[in-house]
């Protein structure tokens, strides 16, 4: 009877331990989610630009040029001011993006 018990006060032990872990999870996640939301990105001829409005953290463009292998990257900026990239040599934004580089 006494191992009986003590094996479920074990049982009971990781349980409530994997619980807490599971809660602490879930409420971590909830408060650590303060990345820059608010979010557009826009191009012109040579230039892309993106600008997030509100959040923490960091952002930057991220460009395609024609004619140009590989992405183009702005510098990474805090919400309310715009990360600008130029594609080398006068070549055209094919399309643009922002990414999270920090949250």
């Amino acid at each position: 009877m006494r191992t009986e018990r003590r094996w479920t006060q074990v049982v009971s032990t990781v349980l409530a331990a994997g619980a807490l872990a599971a809660f602490g999870t879930v409420a971590g996640a909830g408060t650590a989610s303060a990345e820059p939301y608010d979010c557009s990105a826009d191009s012109r001829r040579d230039v892309a630009a993106a600008y997030c409005n509100n959040g923490t953290g960091q952002y930057r463009v991220v460009a395609t040029c024609r004619g140009v292998s590989g992405l183009q990257y702005g510098p990474n900026q805090r919400p309310g001011t715009a990360s600008v990239v130029r594609c080398p040599n006068g070549a055209q934004v094919s399309s643009s993006s922002w990414e999270i580089t920090e949250w």
